[in-house]
């Protein structure tokens, strides 16, 4: 299975530098409704919180999506288009689970219980994966790891590629000044990377390849501080 992680330029070569990808941490996801996505009474509301504090200082998540076209992901998630987006040949060593889209909050109904606070452990767990559907162009899946398993660096987490990920693909934004020599330095002995330099398409709303070579950054066209 072929998965796409968005990030900014900086992050997106020092990720591949040091053949790692950073965990997310879930008290930091841009959705408010991330983990708490039920419609209860206060108390509920805050047992919720308590419930997401939890998880968060347990466990940490990586977002990915199925499809690198999509304009919005480059402008929310990779700087505007100035950043990359690193594409993964994903072994399945641990579950890769999708979001649930949904119009509303969830209810008793959709755990089959007769009070919302009844829900069960694994019932709970679901909520982790649902998101309201305006979310949906996201086409996200999320890989979930345990921080304490994970490598730590200055109260960041980060998960190694191997073997779980392989790393198969790196697009470069449209408005990205990356050069390809940048991205072949950062890439290293690491063998079969297929390179993209993206650009915006002329006939719909989407960023697709650009097949000319010519359009790739030039080192003597940057300024020196993106060559630090």
């Amino acid at each position: 299975m072929r998965l796409y992680y968005f990030t900014k330029a900086d992050h997106g070569l020092e990720n591949i530098r040091r053949r790692r990808i950073k965990i997310a941490r879930i008290k930091d996801l841009n959705d408010p409704y991330e983990f708490i996505p039920l419609l209860g009474d206060r108390a509920l509301r805050k047992g919720m919180r308590e419930m997401k504090r939890l998880a968060d200082a347990e466990y940490g998540i990586v977002c990915f999506t199925t499809d690198w076209t999509h304009p919005m992901m480059w402008s929310h998630y990779a700087d505007r288009h100035r950043g990359v987006c690193l594409g993964f040949d994903v072994i399945n060593a641990r579950p890769i689970i999708p979001i649930e889209y949904t119009p509303n909050l969830l209810t008793e109904k959709d755990f089959k219980v007769q009070k919302i606070d009844e829900i069960n452990t694994l019932d709970y767990m679901r909520t982790w994966f649902v998101k309201f559907d305006s979310w949906s162009y996201e086409a996200e899946k999320r890989m979930v790891f345990q921080l304490a398993q994970e490598e730590e660096e200055n109260g960041l987490y980060f998960h190694r590629f191997e073997p779980a990920l392989r790393l198969a693909e790196v697009v470069v934004g449209p408005e990205s000044d990356i050069t390809r020599g940048q991205v072949e330095a950062a890439i290293g002995n690491l063998q079969n990377i297929e390179l993209t330099k993206a650009r915006l398409a002329f006939q719909k709303f989407a960023v697709v390849k650009q097949h000319k070579e010519s359009m790739w950054k030039k080192t003597e066209d940057l300024d020196p501080q993106h060559l630090m």
